[in-house]
């Protein structure tokens, strides 16, 4: 037991020193890169393996709220894109990875006490298309492939449909509209409430803010975001992806507990063409974890882990196809 004990301890220290060195990839080679606009600045490192000819670029959305470029948020920090764009690297693929106008440095330049409350669902995909654009507009690059996570597919789904990219790849990304997903997860929460997040929700759609809604429905969504979720809970991502020309792939885990298996069914059966890739035992967060909810949840916060091997794989043979 003694030996078990040991050769457990060295597995581990060894796994640390591999993630260690992965990590210093971006370290060493990420270029800081931005955009200015008219309310703020956007952010986000580009990292570029070398080559002689022209290669492909994944942009990387990240999902929503304040989650950064490398996928982390408040404390949740995964690292999951850092070591999804060191995996592309390794395999002669470059990758952008972007802080959205409400995360990571890119917040600093547009956060006020005004300006934050004016943001808009639609800011996601005019900025999204901007860096299409200047991806576009960089000589290194052959093919330009986007690719979104959770809010982000939705993102670069519609900016994807009209800036006509390469490739896309939706990982993680509802199949129906995101009112219904939130009324699924608050139903599986809050049963007894169903009634009433159904009526908060639908007002919402309408852009309408129901004040004498339960509280956990008003302290989760302040007023101030009505207009937002309004252009947000619009979108039907299943009609949406029947647009798309390009390839598409179509990603998600089967222990997924905040997007189902059924979501990416749902975009897979409206764009017959697109490839589903159902992950076995690939969480939310891109990486294995438990069956149980709350051990899966504990997940989120174990940068270390690494990303479940077959997603990364199936990934870069989809974009080098």
């Amino acid at each position: 037991m003694k030996n078990y004990k040991s050769i457990s301890f060295l597995l581990f220290s060894l796994f640390l020193l591999f993630q260690s060195n992965a990590q210093k990839i971006a370290e060493k080679f990420d270029k800081e890169v931005s955009i200015e606009l008219e309310d703020g600045t956007l952010f986000g490192s580009m990292l570029v393996p070398k080559s002689k000819k022209k290669i492909p670029v994944v942009l990387l959305i990240p999902g929503s709220g304040r989650t950064d470029r490398n996928c982390n948020n408040q404390g949740l920090n995964t690292n999951s894109f850092i070591y999804l764009s060191e995996a592309l690297y390794k395999k002669g693929i470059a990758s952008l990875r972007i802080d959205k106008r409400t995360s990571g440095k890119s917040l600093n330049t547009f956060y006020s006490s005004t300006t934050i409350k004016e943001i808009k669902f639609n800011d996601f995909i005019s900025d999204v298309k901007i860096w299409i654009d200047t991806l576009k507009s960089n000589d290194l690059f052959s093919d330009i492939i986007v690719a979104g996570h959770s809010q982000g597919a939705l993102v670069g789904l519609v900016a994807s449909i009209d800036k006509k990219v390469d490739k896309f790849i939706s990982i993680s990304g509802a199949g129906r509209s995101i009112d219904r997903i939130m009324l699924d997860q608050f139903n599986a929460q809050l049963p007894l409430y169903a009634d009433s997040t159904k009526m908060f929700l639908d007002s919402l759609k309408n852009g309408k803010y129901m004040k004498d809604a339960p509280s956990f429905l008003t302290q989760t969504f302040p007023e101030y975001i009505v207009d937002f979720l309004k252009e947000w809970f619009a979108y039907d991502p299943a009609l949406l992806i029947k647009e798309l020309k390009c390839p598409v792939l179509i990603v998600n885990g089967d222990n997924d507990i905040q997007i189902s298996q059924k979501e990416a069914e749902l975009l897979h059966n409206a764009n017959k063409k697109s490839q589903l890739l159902i992950v076995e035992d690939m969480s939310h967060i891109l990486k294995n974890a438990p069956r149980d909810r709350q051990k899966n949840y504990e997940t989120y916060s174990m940068e270390n882990l690494p990303l479940n091997k077959k997603f990364v794989k199936e990934m870069i043979s989809f974009i080098k196809k």
